[in-house]
């Protein structure tokens, strides 16, 4: 055999693998080409298909290299909920579809805060992340708690979020090490304006939700969100949602009347569609 294709919806997965590739196995010849669907990643000089498997094989999960990202990350989708402005039930509807998913599709599902509240374990669990010290499945497993739905999230009194203070590598390398943890199916993301990295963010999600209760953003901040979340959201699954609920009053159960709205606008098929 003289060559094989492999073929990444995204183009940064070719990217990863060729580099991840290129660095184990140097005496391999690895091409990388653009493609309408993504990219095409050509193996060049191996006798056989299992001698490609096996090299593959060697970045999968149990290795300690970030090489394993292209192959981990498509296992663990990544659904952010966006608001320009506060008040709309952000951290409620986020919350809610991670109930949902958990509860009616059985799915392992995190929930993350980018609020600028949010439980004190958050930032704990970021900062052991971040810095590699220990295996990141036992640091996850250690510092989240599993809620009567089933969802992940941290745990401790509400203080002032440091995941907001993230650079954009850093926002990117922790939803990269959580994905690589092999413990989610899904991570359900809250993120609202006045967070620097949004664009980041977006690039590393499957799909988006703008919740909008029809008040135009004024400030400059929510200004720059609203053109950036617009700028972005080309190639994302994506809809605009309004809750048609009392906002003084959150409703918490997945069956009820806010959860009902969500399961039949956000939940059919694979998630959000496009709007």
């Amino acid at each position: 055999m003289e060559s094989i294709d492999l073929y990444f919806e995204k183009e940064r997965y070719g990217r990863m693998m060729l580099r991840a590739l290129g660095e184990k196995l140097p005496e391999l010849r690895l091409s990388l080409s653009d493609r309408a669907e993504g990219a095409q990643l050509c193996f060049e000089g191996f006798p056989s298909v299992s001698e490609v498997t096996a090299a593959i094989d060697c970045l999968g999960p149990d290795s300690r290299s970030s090489s394993a990202q292209p192959a981990d990350r498509r296992r663990c989708e990544v659904t952010l909920f966006c608001a320009c402005l506060g008040g709309c039930g952000l951290t409620t509807v986020s919350t809610l579809y991670a109930m949902l998913l958990s509860r009616l599709q059985g799915r392992r599902v995190m929930l993350l805060s980018f609020g600028l509240f949010a439980p004190e374990g958050q930032g704990q669990l970021c900062y052991r992340l971040l810095s590699g010290r220990g295996d990141p499945a036992s640091v996850i497993e250690r510092k989240l708690m599993r809620d009567e739905y089933g969802v992940f999230r941290a745990s401790g009194r509400l203080a002032f979020n440091s995941l907001r203070d993230l650079s954009e590598q850093e926002a990117a390398e922790l939803f990269s090490r959580l994905a690589e943890s092999g413990l989610f199916t899904d991570i359900v993301a809250e993120l609202p304006a006045g967070c620097g990295f949004l664009g980041t963010v977006l690039s590393l999600a499957e799909r988006a939700v703008l919740l909008d209760d029809y008040r135009r953003p004024e400030s400059p901040e929510q200004l720059v969100f609203a053109e950036e979340f617009a700028r972005m959201r080309e190639g994302l699954s994506t809809a605009a949602f309004c809750p048609a609920y009392d906002g003084n009053a959150a409703d918490m159960d997945i069956h009820g009347q806010l959860g009902t709205q969500i399961r039949r606008a956000l939940m059919s098929g694979a998630g959000a569609a496009n709007a």
